[in-house]
């Protein structure tokens, strides 16, 4: 970022009094890097963070010799543009840079974690595909958490011994609320893909034959009924039971129940390109 806005910085020029939309944005950038706000306001009144920065039309208008229509105009195209975020006040604006915003940095741990959780992933996969057995698969993921751990206490290691690497840790041990994060990572991950392996062949058949017509035909399309009735799937499919469905006939129970699969295969499938499966069948 600081090497874009040198060259910005060098490429602006100025002709007259009057800004140009460089120099305009550029007096914006240097706003947010100090948290400016106008004296005329009340500083106690803003709480800013990283990026962020106060306002007011009029002031604009008369730093930049703009026209305060041209500035609101300015800054509008900004935020449209996704350059700033603004939050309008009454007397004033707060605006957000977000190329300005600090980012957290991401720890070697959870990056150890992503890595962890992706591996997991794939060799789950081969198993839901049938390239792999289920043997095959279970040795599969027993080794990566093993090689996982070994791999968090290395870096674990190398924090505690002021980043010098190439030591070993002791015994190879972790922390034991790693060590449970790490083993939720892995189970997360089997009942991700199990859940997916049985709820996942008969999605598109039991939404056509079940869900589609339950929202059309039983409901009318009304979205408020849909939202009440799926509250009382998902209560159903977790609890057994829902307290929307106690005073119902049998048969509504027992259409509600019959719900309960078609109900968690969408969820199982839930990032499944629907729109491109039905462009391929056109």
């Amino acid at each position: 970022m600081s090497e874009q806005m040198s060259l910005l910085e060098f490429l602006k020029e100025r002709s007259g009094v009057r800004l140009s939309k460089l120099e305009a944005y550029l007096d914006l950038v240097d706003k947010a890097s100090v948290q400016y706000i106008p004296k005329d306001l009340c500083r106690q009144e803003f709480t800013l963070s990283d990026g962020q920065f106060v306002i007011t039309i009029t002031e604009l208008a008369e730093c930049w010799h703009w026209h305060r229509a041209t500035v609101r105009i300015f800054i509008e195209q900004l935020e449209k543009m996704g350059q700033i975020a603004v939050t309008r006040l009454t007397k004033s604006q707060i605006v957000t840079i977000p190329l300005l915003v600090e980012t957290p940095a991401t720890s070697p741990i959870d990056i150890a974690m992503d890595e962890f959780r992706h591996k997991m992933r794939t060799a789950l996969d081969g198993w839901r595909n049938g390239r792999l057995s289920a043997s095959a698969c279970a040795s599969e993921c027993e080794s990566l958490y093993e090689q996982a751990t070994e791999d968090i206490a290395a870096i674990l290691d190398n924090i505690d011994n002021d980043n010098t690497p190439g030591k070993v840790p002791c015994g190879g041990s972790i922390p034991e609320s790693v060590e449970r994060a790490l083993c939720m990572t892995a189970l997360s991950a089997v009942i991700e893909a199990t859940f997916h392996q049985v709820l996942g062949h008969d999605t598109e058949q039991r939404q056509a034959t079940s869900l589609l017509p339950f929202f059309y035909k039983d409901l009318g399309g009304d979205w408020l009924s849909f939202i009440e009735a799926a509250k009382a799937i998902s209560e159903l499919t977790l609890d057994g039971t829902s307290p929307a469905l106690q005073q119902e006939s049998a048969a509504v129970k027992s259409q509600f129940q019959s719900l309960c699969r078609p109900f968690l295969a969408v969820i199982a499938n839930w990032e499944a390109p629907v729109l491109s499966k039905e462009s391929s069948n056109l």
